[in-house]
């Protein structure tokens, strides 16, 4: 039988959030930047998605959850 390797779990780091973030301004996909940071793609979008914010016209600085449907149709699609 095959064992399975036991990964522990470790919370995204300031140094891979940096990545994450130039990884968007690349216009790369969670797929990519996460194979790149060794995590898996569901970390990587979680990670965007609750620090997603709005960064120009009406609600800027709020969170994108919370911001009107209005202020960038980008809201809505992958980062």
């Amino acid at each position: 039988m095959s064992e399975k390797r036991c990964r522990r779990y470790r919370r995204i780091d300031r140094a891979e959030r940096a990545a994450v973030e130039r990884g968007l301004d690349r216009n790369r996909s969670a797929r990519e930047t996460a194979a790149d940071l060794g995590r898996s793609p569901s970390s990587v979008a979680d990670e965007v998605r609750r620090n997603r914010t709005v960064s120009r016209g009406p609600g800027k600085g709020e969170r994108a959850s919370e911001a009107p449907a209005t202020a960038c149709r980008r809201l809505l699609a992958w980062p």
